[in-house]
């Protein structure tokens, strides 16, 4: 079983929901793909779309790295650190990150492509505060995958979700996407 079905597999057949579900996946990367959306129906899960281009898990690793803490092991302090920013502080970060990929139907394109995510980040993120970088990137992940949901629920038909994945791990956003009034319920695996 490739990754990104064995996440959705875990996601859907540990859920509660049972009968129609969307299923979206999206981590850092594995088995060349990091993120899915599948529907489920009559307990089979059948993919509808895949990308080999979202960066956000990657994006995390790197920013970690960047606000000096360890990469891999440390998103979760990026997301904490994300609330001691107000948004008037992150707004010029935010907009660095909003400058590269965003929503396109139910896949993901960019602006600009950075060839070096590390680098294109630590350069366009030189100067700006360590909390703003983190408030910034978190509005980000909101933003990007509130986005996707919305955009899977409206071309599937379906408002029961099941989120796996690392980037599921982010409850901020997954709270946003809950509070979607598209979405009647929300299942999310630890990964």
């Amino acid at each position: 079983v490739d990754h990104h079905t064995g996440h959705a597999a875990y996601s859907y057949y540990s859920s509660p929901i049972r009968g129609k579900a969307l299923v979206l996946t999206a981590d850092a990367w594995g088995d060349d793909l990091n993120a899915t959306v599948s529907v489920v129906e009559k307990g089979q899960i059948k993919r509808i779309s895949s990308s080999t281009n979202f960066i956000l898990g990657r994006l995390y690793r790197y920013i970690t790295l960047l606000l000096g803490m360890k990469p891999n092991e440390h998103e979760y302090k990026v997301m904490g650190l994300a609330a001691y920013s107000k948004a008037q502080y992150f707004q010029k970060s935010l907009q660095v990150f909003k400058n590269t990929q965003f929503v396109k139907g139910i896949g993901f394109d960019y602006k600009e492509k950075p060839k070096d995510l590390y680098y294109y980040f630590k350069d366009k993120l030189d100067g700006h505060r360590f909390d703003a970088v983190a408030g910034g990137l978190q509005k980000y992940t909101e933003d990007l995958l509130v986005d996707w949901a919305k955009n899977s629920v409206k071309k599937t038909g379906i408002n029961s979700i099941c989120l796996s994945g690392g980037t599921a791990m982010n409850v901020k956003a997954a709270m946003e996407i809950n509070s979607l009034n598209s979405v009647k319920e929300i299942f999310i695996t630890a990964s």
